[in-house]
């Protein structure tokens, strides 16, 4: 039975509890932090609390839900939903697992638990995270303790075998040096023009990389006219951010046989655009062959560093006593949940529940701000392991656990569009293990389709300073699925038999306080052809298309021309200008306007429709979902009935839900460009009107009526 119960009357009572700390009103307030209202409950007196908590018992055993929401701002309205918990069982054995205690994130208490960490990675038990390999590395052998240590070797660097081969190394390192160095120094292992030359560095070792967020500050990078210094007299470190610094400090630490660190700014000539294009081309092999991937992940920018300090009592897992017994009265009573510190609860009929935050990991890892960052994608799919230094904590990430200092035992559970479900890795979107080929069955293709939808609705979300670099940031994955798909790469899609269906992405609109709007831009330099997802900055991401063969389509495509950028050495990078496909289909002239409605916040133009230029009259007046790529640059242009401009409906697909899934194309002097995506319900007779009397599962006979083949650029 569910219950409703008040939680705090005041925004100030929610503040002081949540410094106290209760873990409850800690989450609340953290909410309330990152969102704050427009106006301020502050008291709303006994009769007006400002929290409001829902309890609702699971189907899963020995399970509540606790939803929290501010009733002075529409009871139960979702968007005012301030917080959602779980309340489990406890379990002996987990919740006697040690959390640190140390007050910053140096101490050698975090460095053991990290220790341990890569420790039960690379051995036996995690069989699905990438070990060998590293052995062979100059000098590493594996001990007792199945870490990799060092070793002294020839200076040919094979370790006593005669097949041995060099491993891949990035271009340039930063070699670590002793813990007590105040240096450290570039070394160069092969050169751009003579990757084979004699004077280039043989390393001897492992490297690990680091992901950071750059900032706006200055701060020292490579550049033409420092190579020199830095590989002949070293680097300062005083001369280097926080972030660097710190980074540097704990790949000495770590040991393992770890010698170098892997920096962008520090290992990639800034400045040189050959250089960079080289580079790029390479990051698929610099982080995948990576020992481990060091994330700044709390950190804005270089100045902040990793070691942070924190208040160790924050991260202890909590419980809470419920009184089991007035969770079983008739619905007039309420549950009483009851601190484990406040006094009188051995005297109620209670029972001691953990308290369980399904947003912890997005909180400290996938919501923090290194993982917005396009690039940053690439670095945490490709490499092996990842060790994240959060705003309170460290957490660690790879194929076989996810885990933090609070929830040690791992992270089992999510929220996921306020569904609590267990938790799916992030790494699980790589469908290979340490780069070796699976099965090119049928259900394997598929899965590595649904992979990469995945993989693009979660990049199209992250930013890039550099709007061009849209397809490159993504070239390293592309080139870890290739053999996958075993089909041409074309700007973020794959010519493959499910082709077709990769052309029905769509662009979600922004919804807030009952109005809609379009942040979705245009890059101001060619990117991609139209109908990409690529060609679009939406910054709420785009929705792919289910893979879809062409038998269940509407359209079907008839050729496609999309080249690499040759200065780019990349068929997953830049591409030329002019790409297309052509697609054989029905087109019908459509005219587009804005819908006007009434809001309570008054009337609104925020809605787009489209019309038939000419068409029966059932149809004249539609209005079904329409999801434009671009409004700001595009609207003015599409709204026109000029016909050198005049915009087009091409129906693509019945859906399963029985909706007329159309391409909304635009044309241009040259043929046709994408402006959007319509989706039609399978009430509206729009359906209909524009398939004719034809049937809505005689998809051939519907796709040969009137087809003509157009050119989308």
């Amino acid at each position: 039975m569910d219950f409703d119960f008040d939680h705090q009357k005041t925004l100030r009572s929610l503040e002081q509890s949540a410094r106290i700390p209760c873990f409850i009103c800690r989450r609340i307030w953290e909410d309330w932090l990152r969102n704050p209202r427009s106006k301020d409950p502050s008291d709303g007196g006994d009769d007006f609390p400002l929290v409001v908590a829902h309890i609702t018992p699971l189907s899963e055993k020995n399970s509540y839900r606790l939803d929290f929401s501010l009733r002075g701002f529409g009871y139960w309205n979702e968007a005012d939903r301030i917080g959602i918990l779980l309340l489990q069982k406890t379990d002996g054995e987990k919740d006697t697992l040690k959390v640190t205690r140390s007050r910053s994130l140096n101490s050698p208490e975090v460095l053991g638990l990290a220790k341990s960490w890569v420790s039960a990675c690379v051995g036996p038990g995690h069989k699905n995270c990438p070990s060998s390999g590293f052995e062979s590395r100059a000098g590493l052998q594996r001990s007792s303790d199945g870490l990799i240590n060092s070793k002294a070797s020839g200076s040919s660097g094979k370790i006593g075998n005669p097949k041995f081969e060099r491993p891949f190394y990035p271009t340039r390192l930063i070699e670590l040096g002793p813990l007590s160095s105040t240096t450290v120094k570039l070394v160069v292992t092969s050169d751009l023009m003579h990757p084979n030359a004699e004077n280039a560095h043989k390393p001897v070792g492992r490297y690990v990389t680091l992901s950071h967020c750059w900032g706006h500050a200055k701060f020292l990078t490579l550049t033409k006219s420092n190579v020199c210094s830095f590989t002949r007299d070293g680097i300062p470190l005083e001369k280097l951010t926080r972030t660097f610094q710190h980074a540097i400090d704990f790949a000495r630490r770590l040991g393992s046989g770890v010698e170098y660190i892997w920096i962008d700014s520090l290992c990639i000539i800034q400045g040189d655009k050959p250089d960079w294009m080289h580079e790029s081309t390479q990051m698929y092999d610099v982080y995948r062959n990576s020992f481990l991937n060091i994330s700044a992940t709390a950190a804005e920018n270089g100045s902040q560093g990793l070691y942070v300090g924190r208040d160790p009592e924050r991260l202890d897992r909590e419980d809470v006593t419920l009184d089991v017994g007035v969770v079983s009265k008739p619905a007039s009573w309420y549950p009483r949940i009851l601190s484990k510190s406040e006094p009188g609860c051995a005297k109620t009929l209670t029972q001691r529940w953990n308290i369980v935050d399904p947003s912890h990991w997005n909180r400290i890892v996938d919501a923090a701000p290194v993982n917005t960052r396009g690039w940053v994608l690439q670095e945490r799919l490709l490499a092996p392991r990842v060790l994240h230094f959060c705003k309170d904590q460290i957490a660690w990430e790879c194929r076989e656990f996810e885990a933090s200092e609070s929830c040690p035992a791992g992270i089992d559970l999510e929220l996921n569009c306020g569904i609590i479900k267990p938790k799916t890795r992030f790494k699980d979107l790589m469908a290979r293990k340490d780069g070796t080929k699976v099965s090119s069955s049928d259900a394997a293709a598929v899965a590595s389709e649904v992979d990469w939808k995945a993989i693009v609705e979660k990049y199209s979300l992250l930013k890039l300073t550099q709007a061009k670099d849209k397809l490159v940031a993504l070239a390293g994955i592309a080139g870890q699925m290739y053999p996958l798909f075993e089909a041409p790469y074309v700007a973020g899609m794959w010519n493959n038999k499910h082709f077709t269906s990769q052309l029905l992405w769509r662009v979600e609109p922004r919804f807030h306080k009952g109005v809609f709007s379009y942040p979705s831009r245009r890059p101001e330099v060619y990117r991609a052809p139209s109908f990409s997802w690529a060609a679009i900055d939406a910054p709420d991401g785009v929705k792919c298309a289910p893979a879809l063969e062409e038998t269940s389509l509407l359209i079907r495509m008839v050729r496609i021309r999309v080249n690499p950028e040759p200065e780019s050495n990349s068929k997953f990078g830049l591409v030329q200008r002019n790409a297309y496909t052509d697609i054989a289909c029905q087109k019908h002239q459509v005219a587009i306007d804005r819908k006007v409605r009434k809001t309570a916040n008054g009337t609104r133009e925020d809605i787009f429709t489209w019309t038939l230029v000419a068409g029966s009259k059932d149809i004249a007046n539609m209005q079904p979902s329409v999801y434009l790529d671009s409004p700001e640059d595009d609207f003015e242009q599409i709204r026109s009935r000029n016909p050198v401009s005049s915009t087009w409906l091409v129906p693509a697909h019945r859906n399963s839900s029985g909706d007329l899934v159309c391409l909304l194309l635009q044309q241009i002097e040259t043929g046709f460009r994408r402006v959007g995506l319509s989706v039609s319900p399978r009430y509206m007779s729009s359906g209909r009107g524009i398939l004719g009397d034809k049937s809505a599962h005689a998809i051939g006979d519907v796709r040969r009526w009137d087809e003509e083949v157009i050119r989308i650029f």
